[in-house]
């Protein structure tokens, strides 16, 4: 499978999909008490293939550089785990040939079982691929506001429907992968929806003032670590004042998280230290702004997909809480959607090890020019103490 295209993944999808449905035909055969279940996993599979072909027709030739890059890549990101599940399925048949219990007792040993869960994963990558093929849709005629609403309901349902087990247990697991491209399909829309959301003003500008800032801080000693400052997506003019610091201050630490080899698309940062005095109870983390003074309980990156006030971060009775505060493109604590766009979600514990992540990547990650990368996500390890 071409990795590069929408258009020839589709086709060798339909391809690997349309061996798996002879096989299935000549196993019912041989089997014929299995015959209803690969029945419905056939008639999944048709179904599928009828999505594929209009994929292919809304993305062939020239119309697939037409469609935005981020939507692109979360296409085919779908289509490859798509054909992964194709693959466990024939897997799955091959398996049932060469058994030593035959077809039949392989069958009747946990064969209908393993079936039944590929038809259940086949038929939410089938749904996944059709809101796909919606988005698509929706960057040609640009009808985007009535439609993203419908989108966004449709991937929130799709979302409940995924077996929870697989998607907690198993890093790897199609479920898990597919549950991570509804999220940034979804995070996708609403974006695309108000792309401008709490921007203010264009990127020379940002940048401009955020250097004026900087040389200030310089000129009135209110951080002294300024060049490092300026190499962060975030200042640390904002920290805490050393005189309110003591062995028994309560801290919370923000590191990039780089344990997930996928995550490539990352805000880089400097691990970030907040602590926390019994004067100041809450941190809370945006997005970078010039125009905010220094303050030592706010976290901001300079990062588009995070919104001005997009989270917050507290201590209650010795444990750690966390939750969104509307933000439109979300807030993920340990892979977990904490509330949909413009939503404030409810707290939640918050633990040592914990991976926190804001938003999603938008246009790839970097500004029209490629320079700049103003539209990354932002993912980080938090280490707490006291917790």
């Amino acid at each position: 499978m071409d990795p590069l295209s929408v258009t020839v993944s589709c086709v060798a999808l339909v391809t690997a999909a349309s061996k798996v449905s002879y096989s299935l035909t000549n196993f019912t055969r041989e089997w014929r008490d299995a015959s209803g279940d690969l029945g419905a996993i056939s008639r999944e599979l048709l179904s599928f293939q009828v999505v594929l072909e209009n994929l292919i027709k809304d993305t062939v030739g020239s119309k697939e550089s037409a469609l935005p890059p981020n939507l692109r890549l979360q296409i085919i990101g779908i289509l490859m785990n798509c054909n992964r599940v194709v693959d466990d399925i024939e897997a799955s048949l091959n398996r049932h040939a060469q058994s030593r219990l035959g077809k039949g007792g392989y069958w009747t040993f946990g064969g209908k079982d393993e079936m039944a869960k590929h038809r259940s994963s086949l038929e939410a990558h089938k749904s996944a691929l059709e809101i796909a093929l919606e988005m698509v849709a929706i960057s040609i005629t640009r009808d985007i506001k009535s439609d993203t609403t419908r989108i966004l309901e449709e991937i929130e349902r799709l979302r409940k429907r995924l077996p929870l087990d697989h998607v907690q247990t198993d890093r790897a697991s199609p479920t898990r992968r597919l549950k991570k491209y509804l999220d940034d399909m979804s995070c996708y829309a609403e974006i695309s929806y108000n792309p401008s959301d709490d921007e203010e003003g264009n990127d020379d500008a940002y940048m401009s003032a955020e250097d004026d800032y900087y040389t200030h801080l310089e000129a009135h000693h209110h951080c002294t670590c300024y060049e490092s400052c300026r190499r962060l997506g975030t200042y640390d003019g904002r920290l805490t004042p050393d005189w309110s610091i003591s062995s028994s201050t309560p801290f919370i630490q923000l590191s990039p998280d780089y344990d997930d080899p996928s995550d490539f698309s990352s805000l880089d940062f400097d691990t970030i230290t907040r602590y926390l005095p019994d004067t100041c109870t809450v941190v809370r983390v945006g997005r970078y702004s010039d125009n905010r003074g220094p303050e030592r309980n706010y976290v901001g990156f300079k990062s588009k997909v995070v919104s001005r006030t997009h989270c917050e971060i507290w201590r209650k009775d010795g444990k750690w809480y966390i939750k969104d505060l509307k933000s439109s493109s979300g807030t993920w604590l340990n892979s977990n959607r904490l509330s949909g766009a413009g939503k404030t979600s409810k707290p939640h514990r918050l633990r040592n090890g914990d991976v926190v992540q804001l938003g999603a990547d938008y246009k790839g990650g970097y500004d029209f020019q490629g320079k700049n990368s103003f539209f990354r996500r932002v993912r980080m390890v938090v280490s707490l103490s006291g917790n």
